[in-house]
């Protein structure tokens, strides 16, 4: 909190990643804009695999696929609906970052955030 109040105070836009946006009590004053990126679980799990796994024996993947399947994807689903529908821009995170960057930048300018 302190962080983000001290940076208000410095700079024009503020950019926080945090997963629960604006639905956060204490930081929901301090947000303008909540901008909620949304990529398929599918692609998500791929991207952690391939950043999280790549030199893992095989056992650990698939327990950790098993632990994902039971555990972790409910828990995904569950904050992607609660976190998306508060959110002021959803983009479509299967979409690369400078048409994302784009986007947002975009936003910001019209709305005049």
């Amino acid at each position: 909190m302190r962080a983000v109040k001290s940076a208000r105070t410095k700079f024009d836009y503020v950019l926080v990643d945090f997963p629960f946006g604006n639905r956060h009590n204490s930081l929901a004053s301090l947000i303008n804009l909540t901008v909620y990126i949304k990529t398929p679980l599918d692609l998500l799990l791929a991207r952690q695999i391939l950043r999280d796994y790549s030199t893992s024996k095989l056992t650990d993947i698939l327990d950790w696929l098993k632990t994902y399947i039971r555990i972790a994807r409910p828990i995904f689903l569950t904050n992607e609906q609660f976190v998306s529908s508060s959110a002021d821009l959803i983009l479509d995170g299967s979409s690369s970052l400078p048409s994302k960057v784009d986007f947002v930048l975009k936003t910001l300018q019209r709305d005049k955030f």
